[in-house]
């Protein structure tokens, strides 16, 4: 059988234990966090007597693995054995552990396999993986859209009796970028330091290691990034700035970015290709996985839109060269805030 993640635990309390699962996902995250929840389950229905072995298809002998997964002995009544695949690929070696497994399978053991992301051709019937699937559970983690992180980060939150501001959420997501052991383990420091309840971003800034602090370069990405919200982006202007970063260095990076996002859209306009723009880009040309973020981006705001943030930022700088950096933080944050709602914008007769 096979499930999505966000189904285990719902499949747990419906069926019971498998003699088997195939935790498949490119995150390491998920390969302990299901295997936690399987073996807690597990437990929970009296498998609380056992041998624990783990084995890796890197370097495996294939005669302990038998042995694992045959009778526990005297000393326990049940076996766990937890196989971990690196990579998928046609070895001998892969072929003869999961031969084991399916062998293997009774009543005393439970068996959790940790492996890449699998394709439906990987599951098919006839397969080795698929072999398995029919005797126990597959379940298949996707890498999580921005919305789904949001939601991650809340529910893990709501697990250690903790609420969020929307500033909170959005710090701990943009600070850690995707790594879910470190979003976890945030919160859970946060816990451990005895707090529940409602806790707000500057409380949360404290537990975020010095290490995930933003640079000026991260915020770049992150004003030209369409997919960001607002408060990522609010959250690390906040951070910057009481890191001590410079406001000119702010305003330096927004109009670098700005600037790139209207030459793009003006060819767009004139449809001219692209190609001579990411070539002569002092970072593109390098980094080609990025381009398509710029062009989005371009493709997400008008010529007007972009004009009118360049103005807001020039704004910014001329107040800083006056020394108002009271007034150039409102107009740095109002570009961002623009820029997060480009539909919203209440465009000059001169843009």
């Amino acid at each position: 059988m096979q499930i999505y993640g966000n189904k285990l635990e719902q499949h747990l309390s419906e069926h019971g234990l498998s003699p088997i699962y195939i935790i498949a996902s490119d995150e390491p995250f998920w390969h302990e966090d299901a295997g936690r929840t399987i073996v807690n389950f597990a437990k929970s229905r009296g498998f609380t007597s056992y041998n624990y072995n783990s084995f890796s298809t890197d370097s495996i002998d294939l005669e302990l693995l038998e042995d694992s997964c045959g009778s526990p002995g005297l000393f326990a009544e049940n076996s766990l054995v937890v196989l971990s695949v690196p990579a998928i690929n046609k070895s001998k070696g892969l072929r003869e552990a999961l031969a084991i497994l399916e062998r293997c399978l009774n009543p005393s053991l439970l068996a959790i396999v940790n492996t890449p992301r699998l394709s439906k051709a990987d599951l098919g019937s006839g397969k080795p993986f698929g072999k398995l699937a029919a005797k126990g559970l597959a379940v298949s983690f996707y890498p999580l859209k921005d919305y789904e992180y949001t939601k991650f980060i809340n529910d893990r939150a709501r697990a250690f009796s903790l609420s969020l501001d929307p500033q909170g959420t959005a710090l701990i997501l943009s600070s850690y970028q995707g790594n879910l052991f470190a979003m976890v383990q945030t919160l859970e420091k946060i816990s451990l330091s005895g707090k529940s309840g409602y806790v707000t971003a500057d409380e949360i800034r404290w537990h975020i290691s010095p290490e995930n602090h933003f640079s000026v370069y991260d915020l770049q990405d992150a004003l030209i990034n369409p997919s960001l919200t607002i408060e990522r982006r609010l959250v690390m202007i906040d951070s910057l700035r009481q890191e001590g970063t410079p406001v000119m260095e702010i305003i330096g990076q927004f109009g670098q970015a700005l600037q790139d996002l209207y030459r793009l859209r003006t060819l767009m306009d004139r449809n001219q290709p692209l190609n001579s723009f990411f070539e002569g880009h002092r970072i593109l040309k390098f980094l080609p996985q990025k381009r398509t973020v710029y062009q989005k981006a371009a493709q997400g705001l008008t010529a007007p839109a972009l004009r009118h943030l360049i103005d807001l930022i020039c704004r910014a700088d001329l107040a800083v060269r006056n020394f108002d950096e009271k007034t150039a933080l409102m107009l740095i944050r109002e570009t961002a805030a623009a820029r997060s709602c480009p539909s919203k914008i209440r465009l000059s007769a001169n843009d």
